[in-house]
């Protein structure tokens, strides 16, 4: 087919993945069409006949909600942590912590604070405070833009934005007022013995990187990010670790 739909796993044909794609058709007829006709498969899991009928019917209603406004229409990722639970490489590839304890020990650090955030946009989302974290967890690790994360949440752009600034924020105040730093028997202790021969004075360990942001509205903001090693605008940040990684 020439037309498919992005979904969590891939529409295939012929046992080749299709890019998901949608275009504004001239009937809802011809969507409804294209939708009985595309099979659903994966590589690693095969759907039952009941979970496939219920994936054409969230598409099917999608399209009737989409149709007379013209909006270009994509089947939601519908990406939640409850459905990566059991999956340490999906946890660690997102997040780039190990397992789901790991990334529930994080989250809990920022205590019970997390449900009652004052969001930028005074709009509480109806996403799990849970899945709003792993939202700004991926949005930082993989550097995804807002469209793209949208989509894996099945939430609209601005909706993205009010969650990944307010989170960012809040995890700032929140992680500050702990004490990052360990003491200087602490790092003397895990300094590898090697290192410690040549460099035994050394505490810390410091690099700076910057990542590409989207170019601010307002001239002195854009003057501040501007970095003219990247040409473009970028966040500035400086990490600093002992020689032990800690």
């Amino acid at each position: 087919m020439d037309n498919t739909f992005g979904h969590s796993g891939s529409f295939c044909e012929n046992n080749m993945c299709i890019a998901g794609e949608s275009q504004v058709f001239e009937s809802k007829i011809d969507l409804l069409n294209i939708i009985e006709e595309v099979e659903i498969v994966t590589s690693e899991t095969e759907f039952s006949n009941t979970e496939t009928l219920e994936e054409r019917n969230i598409l099917t209603k999608q399209v009737d909600m989409n149709f007379d406004t013209g909006i270009k229409t994509q089947h939601p990722f519908n990406v939640r942590m409850e459905n990566f639970k059991d999956n340490k490489k999906a946890i660690n590839f997102y997040t780039d912590l190990e397992n789901y304890d790991k990334f529930m020990f994080v989250y809990r650090t920022l205590g019970i604070a997390v449900n009652e955030l004052n969001y930028i946009y005074y709009t509480k989302p109806k996403m799990s405070v849970v899945d709003q974290f792993l939202l700004t967890l991926m949005i930082l690790k993989q550097n995804k833009t807002y469209y793209e994360v949208g989509l894996f949440f099945n939430v609209c752009v601005k909706q993205v934005a009010n969650i990944f600034i307010t989170w960012i924020k809040f995890m700032s105040l929140q992680w500050s007022e702990v004490s990052q730093w360990p003491s200087r028997e602490l790092v003397d202790f895990f300094t590898p013995h090697d290192f410690r021969k040549k460099f035994r004075f050394t505490k810390g360990i410091v690099d700076g990187t910057e990542i590409q942001i989207q170019k601010p509205n307002v001239p002195t903001t854009q003057q501040c990010t501007f970095s003219t090693y990247k040409n473009k605008p970028t966040a500035k940040t400086i990490i600093c670790a002992s020689p032990g990684g800690l």
